[in-house]
């Protein structure tokens, strides 16, 4: 059953293209799509939301041994033209890309281990910051209640002397400091800073201990937009 309710539709929308809707749930939704066009715009919306992470990770070439463990599953009376394109889909580099991306995806569906009294079961947020220069997938940001989590995508130097700052800017006020960047800290924001409506991230080099003046005084390396997940 595909909702009216655009915010459910949207929801589903988004654990369609992350691959977290069960096999029934799937189809169904799969099923709809040529017929539904607020269901394919959604779908379509996720789908460039989440393009960046598909350039965060490079491809992974599947164990020589997989393929012959599937093709020996396989029923004896399947046609040669069944088996070949299977293995076509099997060798394309972007299904063990996208198999990859999947595990970062996966950070969207995890419960972290902070304070309840910092994170509830309320809406959940979600930012893609990318490279100022490149437009490279660098950072996801996960939110809920008010907390922030920042995970990095790929590897990240910063010089003994810097620090990352994480700044958010609400509906085109000045730039709020967050807090430094380290890995696994969680950093708290004010109470329904998240619901507040239009929220931009994003991540500025500073001096050891961060900006001295409370707004960014360093080179902003990424940046990108809050979008509410549920």
């Amino acid at each position: 059953m595909i909702p009216d309710d655009f915010d459910e539709l949207d929801l589903l929308a988004g654990e369609y293209v992350l691959g977290t809707l069960g096999a029934q749930q799937a189809k169904v939704v799969a099923e709809a799509l040529p017929s539904h066009g607020a269901l394919r715009y959604a779908v379509a919306d996720w789908e460039r939301l989440l393009a960046p992470l598909l350039a965060a990770v490079p491809a992974v070439p599947p164990p020589p041994t997989l393929w012959r463990r599937i093709e020996a599953q396989l029923p004896a009376a399947a046609e040669s033209g069944w088996r070949a394109w299977l293995r076509r889909q099997w060798d394309a580099p972007p299904v063990w890309r996208w198999m990859t991306t999947g595990a970062v995806a996966g950070l969207l569906a995890i419960t972290l281990t902070i304070p309840a009294a910092l994170r509830d079961d309320g809406p959940r947020y979600m930012a893609i910051l990318t490279a100022i220069g490149d437009g490279r997938a660098g950072w996801l940001v996960e939110g809920r209640g008010r907390v922030l989590e920042p995970v990095a995508l790929a590897g990240v130097t910063t010089p003994s002397d810097r620090d990352l700052e994480l700044w958010l800017i609400a509906d085109g006020a000045p730039p709020q400091p967050v807090g430094l960047i380290a890995p696994g800290r969680v950093l708290p924001v004010a109470g329904k800073v998240l619901a507040g409506g239009k929220l931009v991230l994003a991540i500025s080099l500073e001096p050891k201990g961060g900006s001295p003046t409370g707004a960014p005084t360093g080179p902003v390396l990424y940046s990108g937009a809050m979008r509410r997940l549920r």
